[in-house]
C-alpha cells in the first residue's frame, strides 16, 4: 500500500534496523506473539507491547518502535522511543510519518486517500515519526488526538 511502512511491503525495512543515535531511548518489554522489528507498539494494561492501531484509544498511544525481537531474553524485545532507525525503504524525505488503522504500520500523513488513513469517529491521529532519508526515520513521537 502506497505511503504505509514497516517491515512487510509498501516500502518495508530492508534489514535490521540501524545502530541507534547517542540520545536513543530504548526500553526493554515482554512482547504479544506477532510483534515483529519495525512495528509501532503501544503498552498494554499487563505491561507487554502488541502492535499499536490508529482504529481506537484502546490500541494507543504509540510507545516507539520495535528494534530488536528477542532481545535481550526470549519473550523480550527492544523499543526504540526516539531517534533515528535506518533500514526502511520508500520513504520521502521530510514526510511525517504517523500511526496507521493497520497494526503496527505507520503511514505518510499525505496518504488522505488510503483505507488505513485514519479518518472516523474514534479513530487516532498521532504523528510517530519523520522521514530523514529513503531509507531512515527519525522518532519522534507527538501526543494523539481522538477524532
Amino acid at each position: 500500500m502506497s505511503g504505509i511502512f514497516n517491515r512487510y511491503g509498501g516500502g518495508g525495512g530492508a534489514g535490521p534496523p540501524g545502530p541507534a543515535g547517542p540520545s536513543t531511548d530504548l526500553l526493554i518489554r515482554t512482547y504479544v506473539p506477532g510483534v515483529s522489528v519495525y512495528d509501532a507498539v503501544y503498552q498494554t494494561g499487563t505491561g507487554a507491547v502488541d502492535k499499536a492501531s490508529a482504529v481506537s484509544v484502546a490500541t494507543t498511544p504509540v510507545l516507539g518502535i520495535v528494534v530488536g525481537v528477542d532481545t535481550p531474553l526470549l519473550g523480550q524485545c527492544t523499543v526504540q522511543k526516539d531517534g533515528d532507525i535506518m533500514g526502511f525503504s520508500g520513504l520521502t524525505a521530510g514526510n511525517i510519518y504517523m500511526l496507521s488503522k493497520t497494526p503496527g504500520q505507520l503511514i505518510w500523513e499525505g496518504d488522505t486517500g488510503n483505507p488505513a488513513y485514519p479518518t472516523a469517529r474514534g479513530n487516532v491521529i498521532q504523528a510517530v515519526a519523520i522521514a530523514m532519508s529513503s531509507s531512515t526515520i527519525s522518532v519522534a513521537i507527538q501526543d494523539q488526538e481522538e477524532l
